[in-house]
Parts: structure tokens; sequence; C-alpha cells
């Protein structure tokens, strides 16, 4: 095993610029990242290097209104179940998320998250319908999901999301149109 420099990259992006540096080692004649850094108020913090494929994690907010935290009871909307990704706030651990029929309690499916990630496509192929779904995260308590699928026909998502008791993910909706739409000036 052989210890190779730091190699740093600079980088200017318009207004901002990054500083980023790695650390590698020679193992077996291949080149392996050990660390990377970057900067960070004028001083280095270390930081995992990612996988192809994989994507940041925040863990305190769902990423999109389209996310659906499967800790908590309450109503959901959608417009199509192919943008609905299932939401935990802690990826600490591995977990599987079981997805029930209430009325039968027949489980339907079972959704297994890795450690680390927070984020997972909705079982569209499995459960394609609306209604309401028992949704159990390892050995918490179960919860109770009303999916209400958003008619095609409407002009006002947000306003029809409100009316239909998703007032939250709504109100996260506006946020993002909002966003959208100031950098589109």
């Amino acid at each position: 095993m052989k210890l190779l420099p730091r190699t740093t990259l600079y980088l200017a992006l318009g207004l901002s610029s990054a500083i980023a540096s790695a650390e590698a080692t020679m193992i077996n004649n291949q080149c392996t990242p050990s660390g990377f850094y970057q900067n960070d108020a004028e001083c280095f913090i270390k930081v995992r290097p990612r996988r192809r494929g994989e994507e940041e994690t925040n863990t305190s907010t769902p990423s999109s209104a389209w996310a659906l935290d499967v800790t908590k009871s309450g109503v959901f909307c959608y417009r199509t179940l192919n943008e609905v990704k299932l939401w935990r706030p802690d990826a600490s651990e591995a977990a599987d998320l079981s997805i029930k029929e209430p009325a039968t309690q027949q489980e339907l499916v079972k959704v297994p998250f890795r450690s680390k990630r927070n984020e997972k496509a909705w079982p569209y192929l499995i459960i394609n319908q609306p209604g309401e779904y028992q949704m159990t995260l390892a050995y918490g308590e179960p919860i109770t999901i009303t999916m209400h699928l958003i008619p095609s026909y409407v002009a006002d998502e947000v306003t029809w999301m409100e009316n239909n008791g998703c007032t939250q993910q709504a109100n996260k909706l506006r946020q993002e149109n909002q966003r959208v739409s100031a950098l589109s000036i």
C-alpha cells in the first residue's frame, strides 16, 4: 500500500468558487480515494465520497412535496404514483416498511430501507390505487395514510390539495413552485 500525495482542485463557477481535495492510496495498483475535503468557512471538513448513483440525503425534512413521511398518519395527495417517494426521518439503520390493507391487515408489500438512505420509490407496480393504507416502519407504531389522486383536470393543484386535507404538502408545493418561478425570471 502506497500513500499518494493530496490532490487539490480549484473551481471557479460564476460568482462562487470552491476548493476540493482528495487523499488516495494505491492498493494492488489501483488508486482508491480514502477521503475528500471541501472548503467550509475557511476551513476544511472531511466528507465521505459518494458512490455512483448514490444521492445525498437530508434527514430533517422530506426532499419534495411528493415525499410521504412514513412515520406520521395523515392524508397524502399525488398526481402520479411514480413520483411519490417514501421518506423516513431517521436513516441511521436499515429498516423494513410494511404496507398493509387496514381492513384485512393483509401485507401488500415490504419495502427495505438501507442504512443511510431515507428515501425509496413508492411501490406503484404493487400498490396502484388511491385509498387507505397502514404502514409500519421496523418495529414502530403503525400509522394510517389516506391517499388521494389529484384529478388531471384540476388547474390549481395547491388549492385542491388544501381542500382535501393535504395542507402541509400543499404549502411545500407552493414553496417549490415559487422557487421554480423565481429561477425562471
